[in-house]
């Protein structure tokens, strides 16, 4: 009986042991982060009749998971709330949530998913994301940058898109096709211990 406990508590020791050294090496080869996302901010804007029309997503859902030393192994995606649009006039908000434009009830999201992403420099990165919008799926290859404050890390991304790829209000003589955009999410991270 001493010599079946005895050995029970060898493996468990040789298990924390391992446990451990996988933590060690995790932490110190990359570190791997799950974020927890405290602030998402979605704002774009477009020329329209010689006036800038600006607007920002209430409600975006994203989960991110990110490593700096390996961008490829990262993933990211969100959705975003058609119905949260807000440009300052209810008015304009109920025409871009309509069959022209959005068609908020038909397709009630904007979808994103990161595909692959790439190290330009120490804190920009490049990243190709799967955007689906009414229905409509591109690739569009995107800039971000990714910086650490402690435990909290910022990404930013600024970037266009041209409306008429996703049949956003049709042939228009007044209103531009590009649509730039900018994405700012604040999250606080986590080293993902164990593993992913």
């Amino acid at each position: 009986m001493f010599r079946r406990i005895h050995r029970n508590q060898c493996l468990t020791l040789v298990f924390i042991l391992l446990s451990l050294l996988t933590i060690s090496v995790k932490t110190e080869a990359g570190a791997p982060r799950f974020l927890s996302v405290l602030e998402s901010t979605i704002q774009f804007k477009i020329r329209n009749a010689e006036i800038m029309v600006r607007g920002d997503f209430t409600k975006v859902a994203p989960e991110l998971y990110f490593e700096k030393g390996h961008p490829e192994r990262s993933s990211f995606s969100a959705s975003i709330d058609i119905h949260s649009i807000h440009t300052g006039i209810r008015l304009r908000d109920k025409h871009l949530k309509s069959k022209k434009y959005f068609d908020a009830a038909q397709f009630p999201t904007i979808d994103i998913k990161l595909v692959e992403a790439k190290a330009l420099t120490a804190n920009q990165y490049q990243g190709k994301f799967r955007v689906t919008i009414k229905g409509v799926e591109k690739e569009i290859s995107v800039p971000f940058t990714y910086t650490e404050t402690g435990e909290e890390v910022l990404f930013t991304s600024s970037f266009t898109l041209n409306r008429q790829d996703f049949r956003l209000g049709g042939r228009s003589w007044t209103m531009d096709d590009a649509i730039q955009v900018s994405v700012r999410f604040k999250a606080l991270s986590l080293p993902a211990y164990g593993g992913r």
